[in-house]
């Protein structure tokens, strides 16, 4: 079925044509960005985006006239991030593991949610406890796989990208968020704004937590917009130059 499948995909491409797999979610998301974050974006130069998954953004990045990196981990996952973006000429996808260290293998787990919570790490209490974050959802990994990872500054430098046209990020690597920045501190310097999903307890184990994340981007001039009022959500970083 799956080569069949590839074979009508390719057919259906050289005819500017293709096949769309439409994901119904399965809750609103009710979350209003912040008008920093707005305005974030309609300022940046561009926007590098860790954690695609299927690129549900794109239409945003592309309706404010951004050019875009995409960084999605899960190659299972990835040949529909590209699918999606094919018709965003401004817009490029890169599937790699972006973490602190170049070359070493990692055990990646997939998550049943169609792979947004896939991670290097397990889920924690928060998620699989008696005091679960999500009451009416039941997560969990159901297989993993081996990928080497890399690091953001020397992604760039292998494909020659000009980091600093790349000045407003969103990072949500399900709890890895300390070892992408450690891989990323060049390019850190570079860096205007950040959107990035934090955790104040243990959604992953051994995951990354707030206060952590929160002192190594202060470090670099990048002060949230405000602390979180829940245990995982998404915290908006201004750059602040004195």
């Amino acid at each position: 079925m799956n080569f069949l499948k590839r074979i009508i995909k390719n057919i259906l491409k050289k005819n500017n044509w293709r096949l769309e797999k439409i994901v119904i979610p399965k809750e609103y998301n009710l979350t209003s960005p912040s008008q920093n974050l707005v305005s974030s974006m309609a300022e940046c130069k561009g926007i590098l985006h860790v954690g695609a998954h299927r690129g549900s953004e794109a239409p945003i990045y592309e309706w404010f006239g951004k050019k875009t990196i995409w960084i999605e981990a899960n190659p299972k996952i990835f040949s529909a991030l590209k699918d999606n973006l094919i018709k965003y000429k401004f817009q490029d996808s890169y599937c790699e593991l972006m973490l602190d260290e170049i070359g070493k293998e990692y055990k990646f787990n997939i998550s049943n949610n169609d792979g947004a919570s896939s991670s290097i790490f397990d889920f924690g209490d928060l998620v699989t406890g008696k005091n679960k974050f999500w009451k009416n959802r039941k997560f969990e990994m159901v297989e993993n796989i081996k990928i080497k990872s890399n690091t953001l500054d020397n992604f760039i430098k292998i494909n020659d990208i000009d980091i600093k046209n790349y000045d407003h990020w969103i990072v949500d690597v399900q709890g890895s968020e300390i070892q992408f920045f450690k891989g990323a501190l060049e390019s850190l310097n570079y860096c205007n704004s950040i959107n990035v999903e934090v955790s104040k307890g243990e959604v992953y184990k051994n995951g990354s937590k707030w206060l952590d994340v929160k002192s190594l981007l202060e470090k670099y001039g990048l002060h949230p917009e405000k602390e979180p009022h829940k245990d995982h959500m998404d915290v908006f970083f201004k750059k602040i130059t004195k």
